[in-house]
């Protein structure tokens, strides 16, 4: 039995470079709101959506800080309501890139996790105890070029924390 995806046209979507409906120069739901012709003419039946959460932006959205909110930079949650309801109304279907395996060091989690090492959340991440050597801070250095979110926090001795390892 075939899927609606199995036959789907999916376009995806980085909104802070799709269109901006109020001139900040930033992207918004709105603008995409806009664009829906667009995206009907084109003969698509999904959009992929890229993260809109409240975010620090240090990793693009990609490091949410608040899985229950829309960053204000996007639009608001109204916003979303009715991108939603309208992609709907056009046929056309809605998949939000929702990444739960890492989050921001700015997340409640993240901050409980990386003061307290009984936190309940402490094992979604991992906490490297080590000895400040050139070598080693090296490799931090290089892993951080990588893609890898490494920044000190306050643990004896010294820590560094790898953001990208939250269990489901």
């Amino acid at each position: 039995m075939n899927t609606w995806y199995d036959q789907a046209i999916i376009y995806q979507i980085y909104p802070k470079s799709f269109q901006d409906s109020d001139g900040d120069g930033i992207g918004d739901l709105n603008g995409i709101r806009q664009r829906i012709p667009y995206l009907q003419d084109l003969g698509i039946n999904a959009v992929w959506l890229n993260p809109v959460f409240v975010s620090p932006q240090v990793d693009n959205g990609y490091d949410v800080a608040n899985y229950y909110a829309i960053d204000e930079r996007m639009g608001t949650m109204a916003d979303m309501q009715a991108l939603i309801h309208e992609l709907h109304e056009a046929g056309i279907r809605i998949i939000l890139d929702f990444v739960l395996n890492h989050t921001s060091d700015q997340h409640p989690w993240f901050q409980d996790a990386s003061r307290n090492v009984k936190s309940i959340y402490r094992d979604h991440y991992i906490f490297l105890d080590i000895i400040i050597k050139d070598q080693i801070i090296g490799e931090a250095s290089s892993a951080a070029r990588f893609g890898r979110l490494i920044q000190p926090v306050p643990v004896n001795p010294i820590s560094i924390y790898l953001i990208s390892t939250c269990r489901i």
